[in-house]
C-alpha cells in the first residue's frame, strides 16, 4: 500500500439490519428521497427497517417522523444539504414558450407586481382577468361559463384584490396561435409542483417542428387529433392552425384549470365554438385510466415525464398496462402505450420523448410495445428543449402498421433516412446513425473474437460524501488524502491533485466497499462526458461520485489493453453513435465489445500504454499508434476508418 492511505483509515464494514409499518416508498415521499437515495440510506444504516422481510422492508413511522423533525431542525447537516428537486421553489418566465416575445416583458412586470404569497386563488383570479382583457381586443363576448370556470372558488375565499392592484393592471397582447395563458399559467405556477407532475411546457418552435413534420408525412386536413395530456392547449391550437380547422381536434388532461385555459384559448381563437363543443372537445379526466371510447387518427403531445404516481394508481397501472413496473414506473412509457391502443390501423403517433426511450434499459418494454404494433415514420433529434432540464431530446413519429417504409430522421444538419429494410431489437434502438454509420457500427459489434465487460467486471461508484464543502478540501491536512473528481481525470491518467478527504466511510451517504477503492489496480472513468475517458489508477486513490470505477475481470486481457480499447476514437464512436449521453452508464460500458487480440498486438498496445503513463504531458502520438492497431483489431475498412476519424475530428480528445 502507498503512503497516499492514512494509516488510521477506516477499513471495510458491514451494517447489520437493525431493528413497523409504512413502506420504503411511504419513506422516501415522507423524506422527499428518490427510492434509490432511500435503498442508499438503508445500506449505510441512515434508516433502519423493522425485522421482517428484506426484500420489501417496513419502517416505524414514529421514528422516520423522529428523523424528518432531526433533519428539519438542521441537526443532521449532512442529510439535509442534499439538494432536492422536488423541493424547487419559485417563478420563471419562459420567454421561448411562444412564438412571438411580446409578452416577456408584461410577464416580467407581472411577476415583480404579485403578493409575496401566491396562491391559486390568486392565479386564479389573474387568469381570467387576461381572458377578460383578450375577449375586449378582440371585440368578444366571452362565455361567461369559461370565465367562471376559471375563477372556481377563487371569490368566495375573499381574497385580499388590494394586493392584486398592480398584478391586474398588467396588459398582455393577444396574439391568435399563441398560448399567452398557457405561459402566464405555468410562469405562475411554483416549479416544485410541475416536477413532482412531471410537468414541463413544450416551447413554440418545438410544438411547431412537430406539427410541421408531421404534416410533411401526410395530409393532416382531415385527420382527427387528440392531446392526451394537453395542458393549456399549445399543441392542439397548432394542430388546428395546420388542419384550418378547430372541428377535429380534442384533448384531456387531469389539470382542470390548464384544462379550462385550453376551453378559453379556443373561444378566443374561434369565437362561432359553442360551449357545448368546448366541453366535449377538452376534457377534464386523467387519460391513462379515463378516455373517450373511440379512436383517434393521431395522437400528438408531450407527456408527462416522470411523474410521482401514488402508491394504488401504480397497482391499478400495473394491472391495465404492460409497460408499468411496481418499482420505477414511469409515466411516459404508459402514455405511448396508451397512445397507440386509441389508433386505429396506419394512424399516428407524434410524441416529444427523451431520446433515452431509445437506448435505456429501463424502456426496453416499451420499445418492445413500439415494434409490435407500429413502425417509425420519423424522428427529429432536438437537444435540449427544456430550459433548465438536461435531458436529450427526439420527436418520435410511429405509425400503427406492419408495412415498413424508410424512416425520415433530422438530425443536426446531417438530415437521411434509414431504409426501410432495416430492423430494430427492443434491446437498442439506433435511429441517429446513416446507413453507412450503421454499417460501421455492425462491423464493431460483430467483431470475431471478442468480450465484453458485462459479469467480466466490478464497478462501483465514487463517493457520495452528502457534504462536499464540508468534507472535501483543498488542501492536505493531517489523516486526509487525496481524492479525484471526474475533472481530474484525462484519457490514461490523472492530473495533478487538488481535493482530499478524511475516509471515513460511516459519515457518507453513499460509498462503495474500501477493498474496490483499494484495488492494486483499477481503472476510473468520468461519469459526465459525452466521450468514454478512463485512467489508470494503481495508488489506490479515492474518488468522488463523478469518477466512477471498473476493475475488468476478462481473462487473458490486460487492464491497460483493454483501458486502451475504452479510450479509443472507435469506441469513442460506438458510444456516440449507440447512446448519444452526456452520461457514462455502466449498462453503456457493458455493451462495448472488446476485440480479443494475438499476444503480439496486446503487448504492442500494452506497452505504448506504458509509454503514454510514463509521460509528464500526454501526446496525439500514442493515442494515434493504439487507435490504428485497434481500428485493425476491429476489421475497418478503409472508408469505415475514415467514418471514425471524421466522427472524432473535432470533438475534445481529452488527452490533456
Amino acid at each position: 500500500m502507498n503512503n497516499y492511505i492514512p494509516k488510521e483509515a477506516q477499513k471495510p464494514f458491514d451494517f447489520a439490519n437493525v431493528d413497523d409499518s409504512i413502506t420504503l416508498n411511504q419513506v422516501c415521499d415522507m423524506l422527499s428521497i428518490s427510492i434509490a437515495t432511500g435503498r442508499n440510506w438503508i445500506r449505510l444504516g441512515k434508516l433502519t427497517a423493522l425485522e421482517g422481510n428484506k426484500k420489501n422492508p417496513l419502517f416505524s413511522k414514529k421514528e422516520i417522523l423522529q428523523l424528518l423533525e432531526h433533519i428539519n431542525s438542521s441537526e443532521t447537516k449532512t442529510l439535509k444539504s442534499r439538494r432536492n428537486k422536488k423541493k424547487a421553489n419559485g417563478n420563471k418566465i419562459y420567454s421561448d414558450y411562444t412564438n412571438s416575445n411580446i409578452n416577456n416583458s408584461a410577464i416580467a412586470e407581472l411577476i415583480e407586481a404579485l403578493p409575496e404569497n401566491i396562491d391559486e386563488n390568486h392565479i386564479r383570479i389573474i387568469l381570467a382577468n387576461i381572458v377578460l382583457q383578450f375577449a375586449a381586443q378582440l371585440e368578444l363576448t366571452i362565455p361567461t361559463n369559461l370565465v367562471s370556470d376559471i375563477l372556481g372558488n377563487a371569490m368566495e375565499s375573499k381574497p385580499d384584490l388590494q394586493n392584486l392592484t398592480r398584478a391586474l393592471q398588467v396588459r398582455f397582447t393577444y396574439l391568435g396561435g399563441d398560448d399567452i395563458l398557457g405561459l402566464v399559467y405555468m410562469s405562475l405556477k411554483n416549479i416544485g409542483e410541475r416536477k413532482a407532475m412531471g410537468a414541463y411546457y413544450t416551447c413554440a418552435k418545438i410544438v411547431n417542428h412537430l406539427i410541421e413534420i408531421l404534416g410533411n408525412s401526410q395530409n393532416i386536413a382531415e385527420k382527427t387529433f387528440f392531446d392526451p395530456c394537453c395542458g393549456s392547449g399549445n399543441f392542439l391550437l397548432r394542430a388546428a392552425l395546420f388542419a384550418n380547422s378547430p372541428d377535429n381536434v380534442y384533448g384531456q388532461d387531469n389539470d382542470s384549470l390548464a384544462v379550462m385555459l385550453t376551453r378559453a384559448n379556443f373561444a378566443l381563437a374561434y369565437p362561432h365554438l359553442d360551449l357545448e363543443f368546448l366541453y366535449e372537445h377538452f376534457t377534464i379526466g386523467d387519460s391513462l385510466l379515463d378516455t373517450p371510447a373511440r379512436k383517434y387518427d393521431i395522437v400528438i403531445g408531450n407527456p408527462p415525464w416522470g411523474y410521482q404516481f401514488s402508491e394504488e394508481d401504480v397497482l391499478l397501472l400495473y394491472s391495465r398496462y404492460k409497460t408499468a413496473k411496481l418499482n420505477g414506473i414511469e409515466s411516459y412509457d404508459l402514455f405511448i402505450e396508451k397512445a397507440l391502443s386509441l389508433l386505429p390501423q396506419d394512424g399516428m403517433l407524434a410524441f416529444v420523448l427523451p431520446e433515452a426511450i431509445l437506448t435505456v434499459k429501463a424502456h426496453e418494454t416499451v420499445r418492445g410495445v413500439l415494434l409490435d404494433e407500429g413502425v417509425f415514420s420519423f424522428v427529429s433529434y432536438i437537444g435540449n428543449p427544456f430550459s433548465g432540464v438536461h435531458c436529450p431530446s427526439i420527436i418520435l413519429g410511429v405509425k400503427k402498421s406492419k408495412v415498413h417504409s424508410d424512416i425520415q430522421v433530422y438530425c443536426d444538419s446531417k438530415n437521411h433516412s434509414i431504409s426501410a429494410a432495416q430492423r430494430f431489437s427492443a434491446d437498442s434502438i439506433n435511429l441517429r446513425s446513416s446507413n453507412e454509420e450503421r454499417v460501421c457500427l455492425e462491423r464493431i459489434s460483430d467483431a470475431k473474437d471478442k468480450a465484453y465487460l458485462k459479469e467480466n467486471a466490478t464497478f462501483a461508484l465514487g463517493i457520495v460524501t452528502g457534504n462536499n464543502k464540508q468534507m472535501v478540501l483543498n488542501q492536505q491536512e493531517d489523516g486526509c488524502e487525496p481524492i479525484l473528481k471526474g475533472s481530474d481525470i484525462v484519457k490514461y491518467k490523472r492530473k495533478t491533485n487538488e481535493a482530499y478527504i478524511r475516509f471515513a466511510p460511516k459519515q457518507f451517504q453513499q460509498v462503495a466497499p474500501t477493498k474496490y477503492y483499494r484495488a492494486p489496480e483499477k481503472l476510473l472513468y468520468r461519469f459526465i462526458c459525452d466521450t468514454p475517458v478512463f485512467a489508470y489508477d494503481d495508488k489506490q486513490t479515492l474518488s468522488l461520485n463523478s469518477c466512477n470505477l471498473l476493475i475488468p475481470h476478462i481473462e487473458g486481457l490486460s487492464i491497460k489493453y483493454i483501458l486502451a480499447v475504452l479510450n479509443s476514437r472507435v469506441i469513442d464512436f460506438f458510444c456516440r453513435q449507440t447512446f448519444n449521453s452526456i452520461k457514462l452508464l455502466r449498462s453503456h460500458i457493458e455493451q462495448i465489445p472488446i476485440p480479443i487480440p494475438c499476444d503480439t498486438a496486446q503487448l504492442q498496445v500494452v506497452n505504448i500504454v506504458d509509454e503514454i503513463l510514463n509521460e509528464e504531458i500526454s501526446t496525439p502520438r500514442g493515442y494515434d499508434a493504439i487507435d490504428s492497431i485497434i481500428m485493425n483489431l476491429y476489421e475497418l475498412t478503409t472508408p469505415q476508418k475514415e467514418i471514425v476519424y471524421a466522427h472524432c475530428k473535432k470533438r475534445n480528445l481529452f488527452l490533456t
